[in-house]
């Protein structure tokens, strides 16, 4: 989930534009119930367009399978909740509901709230959304996030040699390899070491780092000591992250524009 972070911008009255938080947008679309969520969403957001709810409704007619279809049966569910921090002090939060299914997909639906108070100025940022992998590929990807009244709808599907996206209604490819910059799943070893094409599901853009892995590491998440390996992420972005011995991201921390940014568990899951 840093979640994901793309680049903070500068966080002052005259800034039009917040820390961008992608951690947090994925969407699967196996199905019509997939896009509940995102609804949900747009009808919760202060400034809701209704050109872009018209084109994710409809979106979500042509995305959903014949009723007939099976759908594949659930054989796991884990939720994570996540606090957030910037410079210190908490922000929001995040929360991350992960499922694997018998076919071997695994889906992550996440939804993100931040706010920022000023003495003269108020910033919010919400993403709601859901992304699909299967053996290590992205398959599936919708999100709708809204930086203080500007908002993104992405969607992405995967095709044979390559990932179809399409931003507030304009497509275009991306490689068939990228790594979204939710960060919620640990990376393929085959990825450690190389320079990785990066999904920021939050606007659609693609960006680029070195992935590294650091090594083992000994943390404190929720009051509990936990081993974990920590893994280094530079280039487009600077990120740190840290997944524990069953591949879930413990905690993030980034620099977005000079300013530290922190995502970590709140409380372990069983």
């Amino acid at each position: 989930m840093s979640f994901f972070l793309s680049p903070l911008s500068r966080l002052s009255p005259r800034s039009q534009s917040l820390p961008w938080f992608p951690f947090l947008t994925q969407i699967r679309v196996h199905s019509c119930h997939s896009w509940f969520p995102l609804f949900s969403a747009c009808l919760r957001a202060r400034r809701v367009s209704a050109a872009k709810f018209l084109y994710l409704l409809s979106l979500a007619f042509a995305l959903c399978p014949p009723a007939a279809a099976a759908e594949p049966r659930e054989v796991h569910r884990q939720t994570r909740n996540y606090r957030v921090a910037v410079d210190g002090v908490e922000r929001g939060d995040m929360t991350a509901t992960v499922v694997r299914h018998d076919d071997g997909t695994e889906s992550m639906t996440g939804e993100t709230h931040l706010r920022f108070n000023f003495i003269v100025y108020r910033y919010r940022f919400s993403s709601t959304g859901k992304e699909v992998w299967k053996e290590n590929r992205l398959v599936e990807l919708a999100s709708h996030a809204d930086f203080n009244g500007d908002e993104y709808v992405v969607t992405a599907a995967a095709t044979d040699d390559a990932v179809q996206v399409t931003v507030n209604g304009e497509s275009r490819k991306t490689p068939a390899d990228v790594w979204v910059t939710s960060y919620w799943r640990e990376p393929h070893a085959s990825k450690v070491g190389r320079e990785l094409q990066l999904f920021d599901a939050g606007k659609g853009r693609l960006l680029a780092g070195k992935l590294q892995r650091v090594g083992a590491a000994a943390l404190e998440i929720a009051e509990k000591q936990l081993d974990a390996t920590h893994y280094r992420l530079r280039g487009e972005v600077e990120v740190d992250l840290w997944y524990d011995k069953d591949g879930r991201l413990v905690r993030q921390e980034s620099l977005e524009s000079g300013h530290r940014t922190l995502l970590e568990l709140s409380e372990l899951p069983e």
